[in-house]
């Protein structure tokens, strides 16, 4: 089974429509509902990461291109600086597959995708899975750390990868992640 990474505009009709209907089992909407959402939500710079076994979808996430902005004050100057990461989202094994390894190539490759761009990645999880991220090197981001997010209650947990310390452990920078 081989991870397949394609770039949302370069996704076909077809693979498209499969996604939709892979994510239908893990919620609770209907085709045209996960499709309406599909087009809304995801821009032409997304990256998905596919398996296929006998060319149906059983392991899927999706890498969304997002925007950081550093905000540092010196000397009553306000300096902004904007900088791409990648929002870790959908991360979905098909039932009758899990607990064969799918879920952790899934993530090895994207852990290893995001190291080679050189940029980080967050993600939003339910508490039960901390610790499953953390075994692959996601840290937990504190609550009062010196991040906001912007258009987005965040109620569960924020975990990041391959971020610097030293950005998100400094109170010299407010940071501001735009879902």
């Amino acid at each position: 089974m081989k991870i397949t990474q394609i770039k949302s505009k370069l996704l076909s009709k077809d693979i498209i429509s499969q996604i939709c209907k892979f994510k239908m089992q893990f919620w609770n909407k209907n085709f045209n509902s996960q499709l309406s959402f599909f087009k809304k939500n995801f821009n032409s710079k997304d990256i998905h990461f596919i398996i296929f076994n006998k060319k149906k979808i059983i392991g899927y996430n999706l890498l969304k291109t997002k925007q950081l902005i550093l905000k540092k004050k010196i000397k009553r100057k306000e300096f902004i600086y904007k900088k791409n990461f990648y929002l870790f989202d959908s991360f979905l094994v098909n039932k009758k597959f899990r607990n064969q390894k799918i879920g952790s190539r899934l993530i090895k490759v994207n852990n290893e995708f995001i190291k080679k761009k050189k940029k980080f990645a967050i993600l939003i999880c339910k508490k039960k899975l901390v610790n499953f991220y953390k075994k692959y090197k996601w840290c937990l981001l504190c609550k009062n750390s010196n991040i906001k997010i912007v258009n987005y209650k965040l109620t569960k947990n924020l975990m990041c990868f391959n971020l610097s310390k030293k950005l998100y452990n400094t109170k010299s920078y407010s940071i501001e992640l735009h879902f």
